[in-house]
């Protein structure tokens, strides 16, 4: 393995919110490789939101956190104890239970407080129980501690860190393996954060269920359409020559590899691929109705079944797809997309500010 320890860790925020350096408390349980626990400490700190708030939809108070608001107001806020916490990071696998925000939380407070992003790769053990639970949907730590028979105290960081290990060490004890044999069998890929980007932890099991979902389909199909380009040089025209086609969302959904390889067969012969009906000339769908729709009619939009498509398009060309690699590209991709408008709305906001001041004088 490429680092000496582990470090489970968990972070508690005063109102839920993964902006405004809301975070109050980072928990950690340090560990050796054999997991031995070296320390385990909770790292108190003064958020910077005025109030406490973790609230249900209803403004009802729901989660009771360790200690009492002025504990966290007596300790120093998060550039006073910055770099303790990112010398655990250093030689360590950082492991968390649906470690996503807490991830988060802490890349806010380095970005508040105008530090160095602290960067590591980790994993997540709520992937890897629900993996062992052979459950699709995703575990509260509570439930699968009380499942393996753990006990622990709720929403104190270093606790819940704690609990986190135990419930790692218990399936590597239950499976009769080292987490280097776990990581093995369960294709456990380590996430990355790094100074601008997060690349998720996976296991075999997440990674399918990530990719069948119907947002994931549908970035997949349209980062497809927006870059396909012919693969081979028309010779002459065919039946889908300079028409528009639209393939109908069902049909896309039920196998997303035989729908790519079909629309690199349309733009190999000269047609579009578009996703709206407002554009296109031929509708593929297996939806009888589609046939009555007044606007497909005023617009005299041909409407073929799927199985007639498909026959007229002929042979589809063979083509392999690094579906999780394009997912990831997609969710960089909207990320520096954000970033950017962020800093250009900061800089306008900044700008403003200084005409507003040289107005003034």
């Amino acid at each position: 393995m490429s680092f000496e320890k582990f470090l489970f860790y968990d972070i508690e925020s005063c109102n839920g919110r993964i902006y405004g350096a809301s975070m109050c408390s980072f928990g950690y349980c340090l560990t050796d490789l054999e997991f031995n626990i070296i320390e385990q400490k909770d790292i108190l700190m003064n958020p910077l939101p005025d109030r406490f708030g973790l609230r249900d939809g209803r403004g009802e108070k729901c989660i009771q956190l360790a200690y009492e608001e002025s504990v966290f107001r007596n300790s120093p806020t998060f550039d006073g104890v910055y770099e303790d916490i990112k010398t655990l990071f250093e030689n360590s696998l950082a492991v968390g239970f649906s470690i996503g925000n807490d991830i988060n939380y802490l890349n806010n407070a380095c970005d508040e407080f105008k530090l160095k992003r602290i960067e590591y790769k980790f994993c997540d053990v709520q992937q890897i129980a629900s993996r062992y639970f052979q459950e699709n949907n995703q575990m509260a730590l509570k439930k699968v501690a009380d499942t393996l028979e753990i006990d622990y105290v709720e929403h104190r960081s270093d606790d819940d860190a704690k609990a986190t290990f135990e419930v790692l060490k218990k399936i590597c004890q239950k499976k009769s393996m080292n987490f280097l044999e776990l990581k093995n069998e369960y294709k456990i890929e380590y996430g990355q954060n790094d100074a601008i980007d997060i690349t998720n932890s996976t296991t075999d099991i997440s990674k399918q269920v990530a990719l069948s979902t119907k947002k994931s389909k549908n970035i997949l199909i349209h980062e497809f359409m927006e870059s396909v380009i012919p693969m081979e040089e028309l010779k002459q025209p065919s039946y889908f020559t300079g028409k528009n086609v639209l393939i109908d969302g069902e049909i896309e959904q039920n196998d997303i590899n035989q729908v790519r390889c079909a629309i690199q067969k349309l733009v190999n012969q000269g047609a579009r691929s578009v996703h709206s009906s407002k554009y296109c000339d031929v509708f593929v769908t297996n939806d009888n109705e589609a046939k009555k729709d007044k606007i497909l009619l005023k617009r005299n939009v041909e409407i073929l079944s799927e199985s007639v498509f498909f026959e007229k398009l002929g042979e589809l060309p063979v083509l392999v797809f690094d579906d999780w690699k394009i997912l990831q590209g997609h969710k960089k991709k909207v990320k520096r997309e954000r970033y950017r408008r962020l800093a250009k709305e900061q800089r306008e906001t900044v700008a403003v500010d200084v005409q507003h001041a040289v107005e003034k004088v």
